[in-house]
């Protein structure tokens, strides 16, 4: 059922309709409205991190490698199946399945989120499981290269 009527409010038109997921768009409309601030605070740190995400998706196109953004692969690690979602996940471009060298790389862009992935041991073997490599594209700034911490699967 559709609002004909220009003398109807909105939330009326919307409580009217036949959907049963009518009503509920209007109140979660408002109250994204209602947190508006914070929902630009994150918007922005999303679109940071997209924007990156997609810098390093688009330079390993450039070196040959077909890319994929924000797959989810699952992971036998210790016998038990995980889900993980990388950022980027990458494989050479060949049709040889020994020479595909699938890489995972995890984009960080503040520090305590980098932590608190280094100090999840399963993330890490479950990202191991499902690539050869994964590398960590970090903001500048925010850590400090250390050659004795590596994650072994």
């Amino acid at each position: 059922m559709t609002c004909l009527s220009s003398s109807r409010s909105r939330r009326a038109c919307l409580s009217a309709t036949a959907t049963p997921w009518a009503g509920r768009l209007f109140a979660s409309v408002t109250l994204v409205c209602r947190h508006w601030p914070s929902l630009q605070v994150n918007r922005s740190t999303l679109d940071a991190h997209e924007l990156l995400v997609e810098r390093v998706a688009k330079t390993l196109c450039t070196a040959w490698r077909l890319t994929w953004r924000r797959l989810s692969l699952r992971a036998n690690v210790d016998g038990v199946w995980t889900m993980c979602r990388a950022d980027v996940c990458s494989i050479r471009d060949t049709s040889v399945e020994t020479y595909a060298e699938p890489v995972v790389q995890e984009i960080k862009l503040r520090r305590a989120d980098l932590l608190a992935d280094l100090r999840q041991q399963a993330k890490g073997a479950a990202y191991l499981g499902t690539a050869s490599q994964c590398w960590y594209v970090l903001k500048a700034g925010i850590a400090q290269p250390r050659t004795s911490h590596s994650i072994t699967a």
